[in-house]
């Protein structure tokens, strides 16, 4: 005999099935906020269920959208990040490539992928160094400089040692009027001889 009374709240218990149910809800209604809008922060809910399956659905999710799709600079960056969070960088570098990510998202996949292909990605550091220069300003400068010095490591792996420094001294004769250019080769800590 229960000393319950009719009062006492009673508490579900829920079996296998429904816990099962309410899981597959749960990652559904994950799924469908990621097709309708993808972005980090509904990827990074999917990321939190740790279903592999759903990771590699989300990823291919995005690749079907900018294939069939108008051109979408934001997804073809939130691939990027994507394939980097499950590190896959020489995907993510193929994907940046492919489906025109933004300089930025290009950045940040290279210095990921800089060990793996030196080359392609030294020569993608260099042009962009470039076009940071010729903006002229602090701030491009500065950021220009720590792309020389990713530039400079790619060159020295793939062409040979002391080859990069030899690519900053270049710099360093063609831009040497650019006293805040050669201010932020100085504080990135670039050769200045050679």
């Amino acid at each position: 005999m229960t000393d319950a009374t009719p009062d006492d709240p009673v508490t579900p218990t829920q079996g296998p099935r429904q816990g099962r149910a309410a899981d597959d809800a749960l990652t559904g209604s994950h799924r469908d906020r990621f097709a309708s809008h993808p972005d980090r922060d509904s990827y990074d809910t999917l990321a939190a269920l740790g279903d592999p399956e759903l990771l590699a659905w989300a990823v291919d999710h995005l690749r079907t959208a900018l294939d069939t799709g108008t051109p979408d600079p934001e997804a073809a960056d939130l691939l990027t990040v994507i394939l980097l969070a499950q590190d896959r960088a020489a995907e993510a570098w193929e994907a940046a490539e492919r489906y025109d990510a933004s300089p930025q998202a290009r950045v940040e996949v290279a210095r990921r992928h800089r060990h793996t292909d030196p080359e392609a990605c030294g020569g993608f550091f260099m042009t962009r160094a470039e076009t940071l220069i010729g903006q002229r300003d602090r701030d491009s400068y500065t950021a220009a400089a720590e792309l020389v010095a990713l530039a400079a490591e790619c060159l020295d792996l793939y062409v040979a040692p002391g080859t990069g420094e030899t690519y900053v001294a270049e710099l360093r004769y063609t831009y040497c009027r650019r006293r805040h250019l050669m201010a932020a080769f100085d504080a990135r800590g670039l050769p200045d001889d050679l």
